[in-house]
């Protein structure tokens, strides 16, 4: 079986991270790939940057800005290979990271997604987020789980997961009436179906302060995912996939309520108390959210 990765980078004013950001990848220990870059509708320097590089392996595309999803549907759409890696402008990666993901293909041809750990990086520093459930004796886990797994600290962003072509044809592709929380769906609709496998090594690097980040700006309810999650809640009761959901409902009620976003805030406790969910934070999320399903 041949492996080659289509990457796809959506780029909107990242001109002082995208240049590391290509590098990581020109640097990569394995070759068979094409890197899709599509603008939408930058306003600094950012083309310049791509433009700067010369790889006829970079596939630089233009379009008008109608937000993150549209630009990563947009690459999907022209890629050429049969696995899409994504990572945004201001990420980067392990050298090893597209070599270590081809043999977790090959061991799992059957999963959904392919990822690795990951690590925040905050200015200089590295912060590791917390994955209690997975095994440290381990270099490899196929999860069939992924709420149980992702319960504490998410296994899945943006810049740490492969996914075969096919599966993103099947379950529609990126949301593109979501503003906040598209990339949390597209996960959620591919574990709704199959198993991943994720690398346990610290592959992927996330740049929590970077310039233009979305996930920095105010969400608001219609245009996050938690106006929709009530799609996901199934007949058929799944402990872990119930307190996956609230899990998101609280982390975006935490977000209302610290900017005071009254008619969010009605929309979102309406949920919760729908759920019931004062037993599942006693039980496996955490305590700081208790007042918040609590407050009149």
């Amino acid at each position: 079986m041949d492996i080659s990765f289509s990457i796809v980078i959506p780029l909107y004013n990242k001109e002082k991270e995208i240049g590391d950001t290509i590098r990581c990848v020109l640097n990569q220990t394995f070759t068979h790939y094409e890197l899709i870059v599509v603008d939408d509708g930058s306003t600094d320097n950012s083309i310049g940057v791509v433009n700067s590089f010369n790889d006829n392996r970079i596939k630089l595309y233009q379009k008008n800005n109608d937000g993150v999803s549209s630009a990563r549907n947009f690459g999907i759409q022209h890629a050429r290979f049969d696995f899409i890696a994504f990572l945004d402008a201001d990420d980067f990666w392990n050298e090893t990271y597209l070599l270590k993901m081809q043999d977790l293909i090959l061991q799992h041809p059957d999963c959904g997604m392919f990822s690795s750990l990951y690590q925040y990086k905050i200015g200089n520093d590295f912060e590791i987020p917390k994955f209690p459930n997975l095994s440290k004796s381990k270099h490899k886990i196929r999860i069939n789980n992924y709420f149980k797994y992702s319960l504490k600290s998410p296994l899945i962003n943006s810049s740490n997961v492969v996914i075969p072509k096919s599966v993103l044809a099947e379950v529609g592709g990126f949301n593109e009436d979501l503003v906040h929380g598209e990339d949390l769906e597209m996960w959620l609709k591919i574990a709704n179906i199959y198993p991943f496998v994720i690398q346990l090594e610290y592959l992927s690097f996330y740049l929590i302060n970077a310039s233009n980040r979305a996930c920095n700006s105010m969400p608001t309810y219609n245009k996050s995912i938690v106006s929709i999650l009530h799609k996901y809640e199934h007949k058929n009761k799944n402990y872990y996939r119930r307190a996956y959901l609230n899990k998101i409902r609280l982390d975006f009620l935490s977000q209302f309520l610290h900017a005071n976003i009254k008619t969010d805030f009605k929309s979102l406790h309406k949920d919760l108390k729908v759920y019931n969910l004062k037993s599942l934070v006693f039980k496996v999320l955490p305590y700081k959210y208790l007042r918040l399903i609590t407050r009149k």
